[in-house]
């Protein structure tokens, strides 16, 4: 997912690292949290890093971005619901500068949620445009993010037109499978392109449950993963 010039940054002024420090509290706004400036970070992403007692956050020097968050605390007991720890998250994109963002897929693991974002607008899922957030089911509070997938991939997406239809793209699939739900998506390829794809939810009469991206313009069959389920959440393989 990750681009070698970052698509979100294109244009922008780079900040301070006076200014980075104050977006940094923002992000991690406990009290107890002094950050100070530790290093600055190069690569594809360049990032001012400030720390605290819990609490590392890094800023894009280009544009001032959040970039990621890691934070010390650990989880005890399991108090919070899933339910709950997703509008935990999506409240603090929010309250970082990352709007419009959708809740994709989960796992849950020591007592940790973590969750995947993706980026939606017009009712098409920017799958490239991905953001990670961890919550605590103790506290709710937010352990980690990572916004390097949104960063490197988001950017005005034109040319969204889509000369297959649903129901034609429907008919591309196997007879056997039965289709649970559809959208319209955007997927990276390997070669570091997209596509505009129909995203089709299906399952096999062994009730084995699949994700099938059909082009919207060839009509060809893209990729397709399989849904894993477990008490700890759902992934894609």
């Amino acid at each position: 997912l990750t681009q070698s010039k970052p698509k979100l940054l294109e244009g922008l002024k780079e900040v301070t690292k006076e200014d980075a420090l104050k977006i940094a509290k923002s992000v991690c706004d406990k009290e107890k949290n002094i950050l100070v400036f530790s290093h600055e970070e190069d690569g594809d992403i360049p990032c001012y890093v400030f720390k605290g007692e819990e609490c590392t956050v890094a800023i894009t020097k280009q544009g001032g971005k959040p970039c990621y968050m890691l934070n010390s605390d650990f989880s005890g007991e399991i108090k919070v619901k899933y339910e709950d720890a997703i509008r935990y998250a999506d409240d603090f994109l929010e309250k970082i500068g990352y709007d419009d963002m959708e809740e994709s897929y989960y796992f849950t693991d020591d007592g940790i949620c973590t969750i995947n974002f993706a980026y939606e607008e017009n009712d098409v899922t920017m799958y490239p445009d991905l953001i990670k957030v961890s919550v605590c089911l103790e506290t709710g509070n937010i352990l980690s993010f990572d916004a390097t997938g949104f960063i490197s991939n988001h950017t005005e997406r034109k040319n969204l037109n889509r000369k297959l239809s649903l129901k034609d793209a429907e008919k591309q699939l196997n007879n056997h499978l039965t289709v649970i739900d559809s959208q319209i998506c955007v997927i990276p390829t390997e070669w570091k392109t997209e596509q505009l794809c129909y995203e089709f939810h299906c399952k096999t009469d062994s009730r084995q449950e699949l994700l099938i991206y059909v082009d919207c313009e060839s009509g060809e069959e893209n990729n397709i993963l399989l849904l894993l389920y477990s008490d700890g959440g759902v992934l894609t393989k």
